[in-house]
């Protein structure tokens, strides 16, 4: 498959910037750190997605169809929102079609920074290559409207590619720090 393809393909499969820019706060409006609430947090596994990870109470799922020009793939999404729906946690995962896999990891990986940072609404301000246990991925931190954060992780694991995404106000950055360590870390895959 030609580059060209792959990256009319891959930007269907991002998720994460922009899902929940509809929930910003109104100019001026942010939260403190005496008005956010503490969520419970428990482990969360998913058999099909083979994966497990801690989240702030228990996420809601959906299966969103992508048509591709390779036919229908299926996204699978996990999702808690938390402070009134303005600190999203999410975890997706899609099972690329066979012509995508085959193509070495790091241009796949790169065709998934492309597709997040080909936006004038998002402002890049860090990016490096990573691992989850020995599967490459990419890190992001995104500066994105509404005054928001998005700390987005990528990880291509066989034919499967998770996206692990903390979307919150720019203000709960400190307030937040913790959480989103915990649950990037608490991340997992399962053989």
């Amino acid at each position: 498959m030609k580059p060209t393809l792959i990256a009319a393909v891959l930007p269907l499969f991002v998720s994460g910037v922009g899902m929940t820019l509809a929930l910003s706060p109104a100019i001026g409006q942010s939260l403190t750190v005496a008005q956010a609430k503490t969520p419970t947090w428990q482990d969360f596994s998913s058999k099909t997605g083979s994966f497990t990870i801690a989240m702030p109470g228990a996420p809601a799922e959906s299966v969103q169809p992508l048509e591709t020009p390779m036919g229908e793939i299926k996204n699978y999404a996990f999702t808690s929102k938390q402070q009134d729906g303005k600190v999203t946690y999410s975890v997706s995962y899609v099972d690329l079609p066979e012509a995508v896999t085959s193509m070495n990891a790091a241009l796949v990986l790169e065709m998934v920074a492309s597709g997040l940072v080909n936006n004038d609404n998002v402002k890049v301000l860090k990016e490096q290559a990573t691992k989850l246990q020995e599967h490459p991925g990419r890190t992001f931190k995104l500066s994105t409207p509404g005054d928001k954060l998005t700390h987005h992780h990528a990880y291509l694991v066989k034919n499967r590619l998770y996206q692990v995404v903390v979307e919150h106000p720019v203000a709960q950055e400190v307030a937040l720090m913790e959480d989103v360590e915990r649950f990037f870390t608490s991340f997992k895959v399962q053989p």
